[in-house]
Formats: C-alpha cells, sequence, structure tokens
C-alpha cells in the first residue's frame, strides 16, 4: 500500500511537468489504494473497473464489441480473450 503511495506522488510530479503524460487510469487506481489505505474503507476494488474505462476513454484499449465483453472487462479489468 505504501508503494501506491509514492507512485500517487510521482503521479503528482508527472502533472506538474507539461512535456510528461499521465496515465490516468494508474493514478485512479494508486488514488484509490492510497484512499483505502487512508480509511480503511475498500475503495481500492473500485481500481480495475476503473482503470479499464479510463483506459479505454484515453484509446489505449479498444472498445468493447457487446454488453459481456463489456460487464467482463468492468469486472476484470481486462478485455475478453480473442478467439
Amino acid at each position: 500500500m505504501g508503494e501506491s503511495g509514492l507512485a500517487l506522488i510521482q503521479h503528482a510530479n508527472r502533472a506538474l511537468d507539461d512535456d510528461k503524460e499521465v496515465n490516468q487510469g494508474r493514478f485512479a487506481r494508486d488514488a484509490l489504494n492510497s484512499a483505502t489505505f487512508a480509511t480503511g474503507i475498500p475503495f481500492a476494488m473500485l481500481g480495475k473497473p476503473s482503470h479499464y474505462w479510463l483506459q479505454i476513454e484515453q484509446g489505449k484499449q479498444d472498445e468493447p464489441n457487446s454488453i459481456t465483453d463489456a460487464v467482463r472487462g468492468t469486472i476484470t479489468g481486462k478485455h475478453a480473450p480473442s478467439e
């Protein structure tokens, strides 16, 4: 959990530097892990779905092809295996 706090600081430093891009999915996951550590409330379980959908929003992953793929991606944080 301490690693998430350190990563959160590194993301903040990247956000202040105009030349570097912040990975929003990873930032969201680290922020949720840090909030879980600080409060004891299980926010971390929202990390996979938020990371998955932020990656899609940024164009780093393809959009799901069906509702089944969207649900699977939301639960696991990964795309469905290709056939």
